[in-house]
């Protein structure tokens, strides 16, 4: 499947020491692709969105050194923190893969920060294998990225980073979709429900939310059938067209006031037409 072999593109920029720039559109997969990554000898820091960076490198920093050295850490400036991160790889020859998403809602100081990350490494190495202590792979939603490129901070980030834009799903990719989806919501659609799914939605975002539109409006459906039937019957009006029809027979079979016992029969035609209307 293709998000497979974007998977296993994904894995060999990182080998590589490329920095890379997912972009999609939302509900594309995005997220639930790269949380899949998995690297052997290669810490991997994923952060849902930008946080601040202080609190992205104290993360990364007590998991590498120990929480022992919180204290320390929390009393450095920024640039100190990006310093002894740089250090602390070199010296225990470790790598890291830092995973940014949402990074269209990312500051101006972020940028700084990764920027001068990138900048010292590149200074501080020695071998190739140095350039390739810290890999980016930042990921951002269609359009709101594109702003991103208007300032001056974020240009020289990205320039760096490997472009990639997410593709539109397949039919095999949204048929496997489909068929999870069932099963997690216990749903048995049609073919002609599927067919539509299939044309209109283009992200398992969309997918998933037609499916659980589908499932929202057969118990609706089904609500109501159930209240249409336990429903009770209001007797009240047979009842008065009974009493009506009563009345027009004992005008009639007494043979008195004939006229009257034919209104009262009109009357209780007019109840029953009157009654069946209402009821619709």
């Amino acid at each position: 499947m293709i998000r497979e072999k974007i998977l296993e593109g994904i894995k060999e920029f990182v080998k590589e020491g490329k920095h890379l720039f997912l972009i999609g559109e939302h509900g594309a997969g995005k997220t639930y692709l790269i949380k899949r990554l998995e690297l052997s000898n290669i810490h991997i820091f994923y952060f849902h969105d930008p946080k601040p960076p202080k609190q992205i490198l104290l993360r990364i920093l007590l998991e590498l050194e120990g929480e022992e050295n919180e204290k320390q850490f929390k009393r450095m400036a920024i640039w100190d923190l990006c310093d002894e991160l740089i250090r602390v790889l070199k010296e225990k020859r470790k790598r890291i893969v830092l995973i940014i998403d949402e990074f269209h809602l990312a500051n101006q100081r972020i940028a700084l920060t990764l920027n001068y990350l990138l900048n010292a490494i590149e200074e501080s190495a020695e071998t190739k294998e140095d350039l390739k202590a810290i890999t980016l792979i930042l990921v951002a939603t269609k359009p709101y990225y594109q702003k991103l490129y208007k300032k001056p901070e974020f240009k020289r980030l990205l320039w760096i980073l490997e472009e990639f834009e997410f593709p539109e799903l397949s039919n095999e990719e949204k048929d496997s979709i489909i068929q999870e989806m069932e099963k997690i919501y216990g749903v048995k659609l049609d073919d002609k429900q599927i067919k539509k799914i299939k044309k209109e939605a283009k992200t398992p975002l969309e997918i998933k939310q037609m499916i659980i539109n589908y499932e929202r409006e057969k118990k609706i459906a089904v609500k109501q059938e159930y209240i249409t039937q336990q429903k009770a019957v209001n007797l009240f009006p047979y009842l008065m067209i009974v009493i009506v029809l009563l009345l027009a027979l004992r005008y009639i079979m007494r043979g008195v006031d004939v006229e009257m016992g034919y209104f009262f029969s009109a009357l209780s035609v007019v109840f029953l037409f009157l009654f069946r209307f209402l009821r619709k």
